[in-house]
């Protein structure tokens, strides 16, 4: 059996189109050997590399395209719900005149010039996360699209403000998907922490309660800083806190946890825990103590 020519040092480091193996003398049969991955048809990598699949891909795009859709959703850090997040094909948009990329492992899409802001992500052409959002209205559901809404306008490190949301929005008039961007823009709120806490304020709302504010400060009567609330209801006194992992992370933190609340219920906030686990089920246990904590501070509904 002839000895396997071994893969050039230059093409084992990364990513390689077929044109560049063959440039370096390698026959398109070795590229069927098992020590080869195939990306998408024309970009390999040797299959004892971890390979960043999106870059590599990216060696086919050619001018005129960029990465969009669920692809660009992933290279910004967007949330993206597990049906899409296992997608393993590749979306390209070209920009007209440009054609969109035909070959297995893509999803091609045209746009017209001047249409979508292209931005660069590690030196790769990719709708930009606002316009990400207003392609996926046709892929995601409402409070799916509210959950990446809010995570484009949260607190720390906002990625977009809600004008940029709103004139994305505007452009999507007449388009796939417009109904559901609009509707979701309606519910996007500003300043949110988590994807969860998203999720459990639309679950209050659903539940015909009264909408909390959202990370609020609050403060007692003398103006002394007591906490940065979750979910807030200033009028009612009610305090909604959603306890991710953050929470049981340390000694330190569960000490600093009891003493802020030690503060409020002084003050006379009722405050009400969801954890994950009371999120199956759409929360209905702690939906009925919000409930009760309202209807007891006042709330009458309507």
């Amino acid at each position: 059996m002839p000895r396997r020519v071994p893969l050039p040092p230059e093409l084992v480091s990364h990513a390689f189109t077929s044109r560049e193996a063959i440039g370096r003398g390698l026959s398109r049969g070795r590229l069927r050997s098992d020590d080869v991955t195939r990306i998408v048809r024309g970009v390999y990598a040797s299959a004892d590399r971890t390979i960043d699949v999106i870059a590599a891909a990216a060696l086919r795009l050619r001018p005129g395209q960029f990465y969009s859709h669920v692809t660009a959703a992933r290279l910004h850090g967007l949330y993206l719900p597990p049906r899409l997040d296992r997608v393993a094909e590749f979306h390209v948009t070209a920009v007209r005149p440009a054609v969109a990329p035909r070959a297995g492992g893509f999803v091609g899409h045209h746009v017209e010039p001047g249409t979508v802001h292209v931005v660069a992500v590690t030196g790769i052409p990719v709708a930009s996360a606002v316009d990400t959002w207003r392609e996926l209205a046709t892929m995601l559901t409402v409070p799916e699209l509210v959950e990446m809404g809010d995570g484009l306008v949260r607190r720390v490190h906002p990625i977009a403000t809600m004008d940029q949301l709103a004139d994305a929005v505007a452009r999507s008039a007449g388009r796939r998907g417009s109904r559901a961007l609009r509707a979701a823009f309606a519910l996007v709120r500003p300043g949110t922490d988590s994807r969860q806490e998203t999720r459990l304020r639309l679950l209050i709302v659903r539940a015909g309660l009264p909408e909390p504010l959202v990370n609020v400060e609050i403060r007692d009567a003398i103006g002394r800083f007591l906490a940065l609330g979750d979910l807030v209801y200033p009028g009612w006194k009610v305090l909604v806190e959603y306890d991710g992992a953050h929470h049981f992370g340390s000694e330190r933190q569960g000490h600093h946890d009891v003493d802020r609340l030690d503060l409020l219920m002084a003050d006379g906030w009722r405050v009400i825990r969801v954890h994950r686990e009371h999120m199956g089920n759409g929360a209905q246990g702690r939906i009925r103590a919000i409930r009760q904590a309202l209807i007891r501070a006042g709330w009458r509904a309507r």
